[in-house]
């Protein structure tokens, strides 16, 4: 079978296919650039709530591995298994898993630019390794101690092994295709579902080829395996967290297009798909600039020649893949539910992003051409904007630098309390330094166990009172633990500003805000004494 690119012999080449040209020399360059712009908080922030809870996993090695995963996470044991390789089975070190994220995404860089000349050709290949090196997803995801970005390598790998499977089925490419879809299957439900996805989208696509039974053979033994891992990884964790955590066997009861309620039913039809637009590309839900990231990417799924294997492939696959995510990100629910769970359909829309403007920049018109080079270089610049500017703040909670700006002033008789949903995680944890404990006491305890005291001087830390735990969403937490615990001295609320009614800090009645310190994801704010009538 001879698949054809994007670019045939008629059309006028870009720059970019002419940059494209240049693996050897542009690879390495983008790849430092990568470890540039990745490392600015790599190991310099504080771990957060997921990334603490994920190190919790990984301790004890693979000895009750399966129970802390159903207990605390949703995704395979992917990254937890690859954590515990790297970090050891002792070793509390959170940011230390993050090396395996950013492993990762700079392993997704050649894989990208190799899916890009696969399926589209070198333009594509040039403009799909750039934008794995800058998009703000990529670069973000690549210092989180998640598996956001395992998954999004996991997807790169499938859609380069899978094209390569419908044009030149051979051992060494079924071999390579079934290693990538295990590695799918064992980072991200969502990542699996994409491979799935893409499996069909191979069938429909070889249909009309002369050697479709080879292709159809091939992709049936991959089916096969795939099938036998997904089967495993649902009877061993996933039904279990599921049941656990509630997720994607609602999606039975429900519907994501409401009758009752056109309006909104409609507005989320319309403008969801395109908020995952902007957020794959550029880091930002941001509808308008989703819509004009989609206008290019319908532009390289526009047919041109029957003949074009690669584009027809990566058409049918992003038009399903899209189908389901409406389906699941309508409901609300696991594994597409919420933009950021979506990651793993990053590769595609950004292969599709690249070979519209690459598509652009083939045109004979100077004017076009000059406009592909222009939105290209915007959206560098925006995506620059944000991953120095914005992104350094996601899913950033500087619990430890505001208690050492309120240590000196905490006196023996203050009561200081801890609030939000990361807060007492990340306190317990700055002054524990103890993954098994801060999950123990913050992230795994019955909602009715709310109340939990620290014990003091925590690890050399010196702090001078006892810290109490108020884990949850409940702005009112605060107040009403005093109202069973009255105390007549000042009050330190340590909260992650992460209350879902907006960021207005806990308020105590019959008392007067002294102090407020604020931090990137947190603030620390003294009441006086309650005021005598």
């Amino acid at each position: 079978m001879n698949g054809q690119i994007l670019n045939p012999s008629n059309q006028p080449e870009s720059i970019f296919d002419w940059l494209g040209q240049y693996p050897r020399w542009i690879l390495p360059i983008f790849i430092l650039m990568a470890v540039v712009v990745r490392w600015p908080g790599f190991q310099s922030r504080e771990p957060w709530m997921d990334e603490i809870a994920q190190q919790y996993m990984v301790l004890g090695g693979t000895e009750g591995m399966t129970t802390r995963v159903i207990q605390a996470d949703r995704h395979p044991p992917g990254f937890t298994l690859l954590g515990w390789l790297i970090n050891g089975a002792e070793r509390d070190e959170p940011q230390r898993l993050r090396s395996v994220s950013m492993c990762a995404g700079l392993l997704t860089i050649p894989v990208m630019w190799q899916a890009g000349q696969t399926l589209f050709g070198t333009g594509t290949a040039f403009l799909a390794g750039l934008w794995a090196t800058f998009s703000p997803a990529f670069v973000f995801y690549s210092r989180e101690a998640r598996p956001s970005a395992l998954g999004m390598l996991s997807v790169a790998m499938v859609i380069w092994s899978l094209a390569q499977l419908v044009r030149r089925p051979n051992p060494v490419i079924i071999l390579a295709t079934v290693a990538a879809v295990i590695v799918a299957a064992f980072s991200q439900y969502a990542a699996l579902i994409v491979t799935a996805v893409g499996l069909g989208a191979a069938i429909l696509v070889t249909r009309g080829q002369a050697d479709r039974a080879t292709v159809w053979m091939a992709l049936s033994q991959v089916g096969l395996v795939s099938g036998a891992v997904a089967a495993a990884i649902y009877a061993i964790f996933a039904r279990h967290q599921f049941a656990l955590q509630g997720g994607a066997p609602a999606f039975l009861r429900s519907a994501y297009f409401d009758p009752t309620n056109l309006m909104e039913s409609s507005t989320f039809l319309l403008t969801q798909p395109w908020k995952l637009m902007a957020y794959a590309t550029i880091g930002i839900e941001h509808g308008w600039l989703g819509l004009g990231m989609g206008m290019l990417v319908a532009l390289a799924a526009w047919p041109q020649e029957r003949a074009e294997l690669g584009p027809r492939l990566w058409r049918i696959w992003i038009l399903g893949v899209m189908a389901v995510f409406l389906l699941f990100a309508g409901m609300g629910l696991h594994p597409f539910g919420g933009v950021r769970h979506c990651l793993p359909l990053a590769p595609l829309i950004l292969l599709g992003l690249a070979a519209g403007l690459n598509r652009l920049g083939q045109s004979r018109s100077r004017l076009i051409r000059f406009g592909s080079w222009a939105v290209s270089l915007g959206l560098i610049g925006i995506m620059g904007k944000v991953t120095f500017l914005d992104a350094p703040n996601w899913w950033r909670f500087d619990i430890l630098s505001v208690m050492n700006d309120i240590r000196a002033d905490v006196h023996p008789h203050d009561t200081v309390l801890a609030a939000g949903v990361h807060g007492p995680m990340g306190l317990t944890y700055a002054l524990t330094k103890n993954s098994r404990d801060t999950v123990a006491r913050c992230f795994l305890v019955p909602p009715h166990h709310e109340h939990l005291r620290l014990p003091e001087q925590i690890h050399g830390n010196n702090w001078p009172v006892p810290v109490v735990l108020l884990p949850g969403t409940d702005r009112t937490l605060p107040a009403r633990w005093l109202a069973e615990h009255p105390t007549h001295g000042r009050v330190w609320i340590i909260d992650s500003r992460d209350f879902p009614e907006g960021d207005t800090a806990p308020s105590l009645p019959g008392r007067d805000p002294v102090t407020t310190i604020t931090r990137p994801g947190c603030r620390a704010v003294c009441w006086s004494p309650p005021r005598t009538p």
